[in-house]
């Protein structure tokens, strides 16, 4: 797990976990930092540390900001998933995109 800082400010946070015994990466920045690069910047250097592969990632469909820096660095789409979003009370549709 890592922060995602700019100019001292948390902006957010990066991390892996297992999910069913592949590792996924899941990152948050608020959206005060949106369009300067900094989560793009932030998984960069995260995919350079972290070289485990096959590596996965869930993103809501609507979050194409996400989608955008995952497919640039290489994932690709595997699949969809109907999940409930506790954020959102409610159930959405997620890609599952896959770094190999």
């Amino acid at each position: 797990m890592r922060t995602i800082e700019h100019e001292g400010e948390v902006a957010g946070s990066i991390l892996v976990f297992e999910h069913e015994k592949t590792p996924e990466i899941n990152f948050w920045t608020s959206s005060k930092f949106w369009g300067k690069g900094i989560t793009t910047s932030a998984v960069d250097a995260f995919l350079a540390e972290y070289t485990k592969r096959p590596l996965l990632a869930h993103v809501v469909q609507d979050n194409l900001g996400s989608i955008k820096v995952l497919e640039r660095r290489g994932f690709k789409l595997v699949g969809t998933e109907d999940v409930f979003s506790n954020s959102r009370a409610e159930v959405v549709t997620e890609n599952v995109m896959q770094l190999d």
